[in-house]
């Protein structure tokens, strides 16, 4: 195969590729980190997949975290980004943190067996 679209044409025409209507257990189990302007911004583009879910929230800023906790209905809400890193139910992380966090961050998500978006 020549490349990505050629390979998902041949995969969709012989059943390889298929899409599926997905349950609550079939979603993406995000959790998200750094709930500012920008958080919410990508927040808001994530959400437009019907295939990811935001079970988390974490933010220093305890307003912050209880306004979007409201608007997301994140079941877990915390200060310490470490303790959504440990927890089994999320799959994967959204951090967007102030840049010069987003490296550590990110190492430790990654060290934990999350997925990852992170910008920059």
């Amino acid at each position: 195969m020549e490349n990505r679209r050629e390979f998902l044409k041949v995969s969709a025409a012989a059943g390889i590729v298929s899409r599926t209507v997905l349950g609550a257990n079939d979603r993406v189990q995000m959790g998200i980190i750094g709930v500012g302007t920008r958080g919410n911004q990508v927040y808001e583009s994530f959400m437009r997949n019907k295939d990811v879910t935001f079970v988390a929230a974490c933010d220093v800023r305890k307003d912050r975290l209880d306004q979007f906790t409201k608007k997301s209905g994140a079941k877990m809400s915390v200060g310490d980004y470490r303790r959504i890193l440990e927890s089994k139910d999320v799959d994967g992380v959204l951090i967007t943190t102030p840049d010069h966090w987003h490296s550590p961050i990110m190492l430790q998500a990654l060290q934990a067996g999350k997925d990852v978006y992170c910008e920059k």
